[in-house]
C-alpha cells in the first residue's frame, strides 16, 4: 500500500526536485511552517521510500562526450540479464534495458565524438540474437528529465505554477570558453572530489565536503560555485513514482513531418501536463517523450494527445520497467 502524501509533502518533493539542495528554512518561509515541520516531513518522505536519494545531473558534453544518444534493439533474445551483460562490455555503452514495444531493448552510449558512432553499432549488431536497431544521437545539451512537470496529487495547478516560478529558475545559464571548462574538470582533483560526493548526496554541506576532501572551507565554495556554472547542471533528489501513486511510465518515440520546426513542437511537448522526460534526438525519432501513468486511460488519453500535435505523423510507444527511482542518472558515471 502506498504512503498517502498530503498537500505539505507534494510542496516539500516538489521544491526538492527542482533543487535539492534548498535548506529547510526556505521551505518553511514559503509554506509558513515551521523548520522543524519541514525536517520531521522530509525524514517521513524518506523512511517511507518516497524519497530514495539525491544526486546531481551533469552535462556530459562539458566531460568531453560530445556524441550521445540511445540504440532502440528488436531481438529474440529473452535473457535480459545475460544480454545486457554483454551489452554493457561493449566500450561507449553506459545503460542497457528492457522494454516493451516494436523494439524491446534500449541502449544509451556516450563517445567522445560522432566518428566513434560507426564503430559501437558495428559492435553492437555483431549480436547474433539482434534482429533490428535504430540510432538516435542526442541535439542539443542533454536535458531529459523535466521535474517541474510533474503532477504530485494532491498538489493543486496554482500551488505548483507558484513553487516552479519561486525555485524553478535557481540554475545559471551563464557559460564559459569550452576549453576552460575541460581544465576545471579534466585537471582538478578537488572538482572531481566534489562532483563523486555530490552524486552520493546532493544534500551534502559544502563543509562536510571539505573535510572530506582536506581542504578549506573557502577553497570548496570558490570551486562548487565554478562548478555549478558550467558541469552541474542541477541537483535533485530521486523518488519513487510508485510510491506517490503511479504505475507505469510510458516512453513516446515521436516522427516529425517538415511542417514545423522540430524545437517548436518540442516546446508544445515539453508544455504537456506530467511530461517528465523530453528530449531532441536526430535519427528514427525527432522526439523521445516520457509520461507516468496511474491507469490505462491515462495512457490512452496521452497517446492520443500527442498523436495530434501538429507535425507529428507517427507516434510509437514503448513501455520499461517502472523506474526504482526517479530522475534517472543514465550518465552519472562519466
Amino acid at each position: 500500500m502506498n504512503f498517502k502524501i498530503d498537500e505539505l509533502d507534494a510542496v516539500i518533493l516538489s521544491i526538492l526536485l527542482l533543487d535539492a539542495r534548498t535548506s529547510f528554512v526556505k521551505i518553511a518561509k514559503f509554506t509558513q511552517t515551521s523548520t522543524n515541520t519541514i525536517r520531521t516531513r522530509y525524514t517521513k518522505l524518506k523512511e517511507k521510500g518516497v524519497i530514495t536519494g539525491s544526486t546531481i545531473q551533469l552535462r556530459p558534453k562539458i566531460l568531453v562526450h560530445h556524441c550521445m544518444g540511445q540504440i532502440f534493439i528488436h531481438t529474440d533474445f529473452n535473457e535480459e540479464n545475460d544480454f545486457c551483460k554483454k551489452i554493457l562490455k561493449i566500450p561507449g555503452v553506459v545503460n542497457c534495458s528492457f522494454q516493451i514495444g516494436e523494439f524491446n531493448y534500449v541502449i544509451f552510449f556516450s563517445l567522445e565524438n560522432i566518428s566513434e558512432l560507426d564503430t559501437l553499432v558495428s559492435k553492437v549488431d555483431q549480436h547474433p540474437n539482434i534482429k533490428r536497431t535504430c540510432v538516435d544521437v542526442y541535439v542539443g545539451e542533454i536535458n531529459a528529465d523535466h521535474p517541474k512537470n510533474l503532477v504530485i496529487e494532491p498538489l493543486s495547478n496554482s500551488v505548483r505554477k507558484k513553487i516552479n516560478e519561486t525555485f524553478g529558475s535557481l540554475t545559471t545559464n551563464e557559460t564559459f570558453n569550452q576549453d576552460s571548462e575541460d581544465k576545471i574538470i579534466k585537471k582538478n582533483k578537488i572538482d572531481r572530489g566534489i562532483i563523486n560526493l555530490l552524486l552520493k548526496d546532493a544534500r551534502i554541506s559544502l563543509r562536510k565536503i571539505a573535510k572530506k576532501l582536506s581542504v578549506s572551507n573557502q577553497t570548496i565554495i570558490k570551486r562548487y560555485d565554478l562548478l555549478k556554472k558550467t558541469v552541474i547542471q542541477n541537483s535533485t533528489i530521486t523518488i519513487s513514482l510508485e510510491k506517490i501513486g503511479y504505475f507505469g511510465i510510458a516512453i513516446f518515440g515521436l516522427k516529425l513531418s517538415t511542417e514545423y520546426p522540430a524545437s517548436t513542437i518540442f516546446k508544445k511537448v515539453l508544455s504537456t501536463r506530467n511530461v517528465i522526460i523530453a528530449y531532441r534526438t536526430l535519427g528514427e525519432f525527432q522526439i523521445i517523450a516520457g509520461v507516468p501513468f496511474k491507469k490505462m486511460d491515462d495512457l490512452e488519453s496521452y497517446y492520443i494527445k500527442i498523436s495530434k500535435m501538429p507535425s507529428v505523423i507517427e507516434v510509437k510507444l514503448f513501455l520499461p520497467k517502472m523506474f526504482p527511482e526517479w530522475p534517472v542518472n543514465t550518465f552519472s558515471q562519466l
